[in-house]
């Protein structure tokens, strides 16, 4: 019972500390064209560390992650246009649903929608999906125009700490802004 009640305070503050965590560094990236505002304790990932974690042939251009290594928010340039109005938008986002569907088949969908951030057409794709390790993982990815390009910008982490971070996840992203 001892421990029970010891389990029980830790994961309290923790969810507690994930709802109310404060967004107090300021990054800008894309040539200072996308500004976002993350909690204290991310760090930007090392290139070592990215090219552990990531596909060497195509890894995101920049990757923070929280103190703890299942929580991740990383930036990719996809070198594309991005799309210009709602109904293209819609239609990448049909497109890549299609896309991650065939390849992750088990995967369990939340939601998919487009929406505005601070004025800006953006793309929502949110779902959970199981790693080659089995671990269930909360994503939510968004696209969005940055110097007329598609950035795809995904924050994820693992399904058992989603409930304190998928707010603090949706509030990242929700305050980022593009000139």
């Amino acid at each position: 019972m001892k421990h029970l009640l010891s389990v029980i305070l830790i994961a309290s503050s923790f969810i507690a500390f994930a709802q109310n965590t404060p967004l107090t560094q300021k990054k800008e990236l894309f040539d200072k064209n996308l500004t976002v505002m993350l909690p204290a304790d991310f760090k930007q990932m090392t290139a070592t560390e990215v090219a552990e974690r990531y596909d060497a042939t195509n890894p995101p251009n920049y990757v923070f992650r929280g103190t703890e290594s299942s929580i991740n928010l990383a930036f990719s340039n996809s070198y594309q246009n991005a799309p210009q109005d709602g109904p293209a938008m819609q239609e990448l986002l049909n497109v890549m649903k299609s896309t991650l569907e065939e390849a992750y088949p088990a995967m369990h969908w939340v939601e998919h929608a487009t929406t505005s951030v601070n004025g800006k057409l953006v793309g929502r794709l949110e779902f959970k999906s199981l790693t080659p390790d089995n671990k269930m993982v909360y994503n939510m990815i968004y696209l969005m125009g940055v110097g007329g390009q598609l950035v795809i910008i995904n924050f994820n982490c693992e399904c058992a700490v989603t409930d304190p971070w998928a707010k603090a996840g949706k509030q990242i992203l929700a305050g980022i802004t593009v000139k």
